[in-house]
């Protein structure tokens, strides 16, 4: 019996994360879920602001847990969002990683500002924000795919097919694996143990 697939595509806002996951679900069969909507994201949200590790791993691995099982059988699942974004939330002196056991083979999908902005001002959220907020969680999305081994999926430099061929093609050759190496890092350390 084969394992069931269930890959993350996570980043910042405006990242293209929700239309590329819908998508790659479809041309793998599977079914795309945000396990941050709702009520869960607005909890998420405000326990991320109070900077309280414990319970944004508790919030975090029970709803990206919720959102696996959401999908019946062995049908595969593409989540909007997983670890990384609950990770961004952690200041740097915090053991997230050490906490968080809820690892999903991940893949960031990132843009550069200017292009996170065009892309925000046409869903009418560009003014949500200030600058500096986008540009912080930018570079921290960046960061955690980089020490993590996470493949990144540059949305500004491609289309949108040529991204879903792309994402297909490192699913279908395995290269998208779990970051469960993550445990021996400490975010915001200068070196990482990898």
């Amino acid at each position: 019996m084969r394992e069931r697939l269930i890959i993350a595509l996570d980043g910042h806002d405006g990242a293209g994360k929700t239309i590329l996951a819908a998508a790659l679900a479809t041309r793998l069969g599977g079914i795309a879920v945000r396990p941050f909507s709702g009520s869960i994201g607005a909890e998420l949200l405000r326990v991320g602001a109070n900077r309280d590790v414990e319970e944004l791993v508790k919030i975090g691995s029970i709803a990206i847990e919720n959102a696996v099982s959401s999908v019946p059988g062995n049908i595969p699942v593409v989540l909007d969002r997983g670890w990384m974004t609950v990770a961004s939330f952690v200041p740097e002196s915090a053991e997230f990683c050490s906490q968080w056991n809820t690892w999903i083979p991940t893949v960031l999908c990132w843009a550069e500002l200017r292009i996170t902005q065009a892309r925000l001002a046409i869903r009418g959220d560009e003014n949500s924000e200030p600058l500096e907020w986008h540009e912080h969680y930018l570079a921290v999305y960046l960061d955690l795919a980089k020490r993590s081994g996470s493949l990144i999926l540059r949305t500004d430099l491609m289309d949108h097919e040529s991204c879903i061929k792309q994402l297909v093609t490192w699913v279908m050759e395995g290269r998208v694996v779990s970051n469960s190496n993550m445990d021996r890092i400490t975010l915001g350390s200068k070196k990482p143990s990898m």
